[in-house]
């Protein structure tokens, strides 16, 4: 599971592209919302991202992902078992 850096300040979505939706205290990208949900929300009490692709061809969600990787944003959390 990916999540943002914890000292990130998640304004700093607001660059790429996302909007902060104060009724679910997420940051949401959606580029699909009619006909399918392609989605990248990112919630703000655990940093954690939520990422759904309903068609192959939808590929700006993915590109965020990557974008945020790039800038050093984006860890993986690991499981301890």
């Amino acid at each position: 599971m990916l999540r943002i850096k914890d000292n990130i300040d998640l304004e700093i979505l607001r660059n790429f592209g996302f909007k902060y939706d104060d009724n679910k205290g997420q940051w949401k990208f959606c580029e699909r919302n009619i006909d399918g949900s392609t989605y990248v929300y990112i919630n703000v009490w655990n940093n954690k991202i939520v990422y759904r692709q309903d068609k192959e061809s939808d590929t700006e969600c993915l590109t965020k992902i990557y974008e945020l990787t790039m800038a050093g944003l984006i860890e993986k959390l690991t499981t301890e078992k």
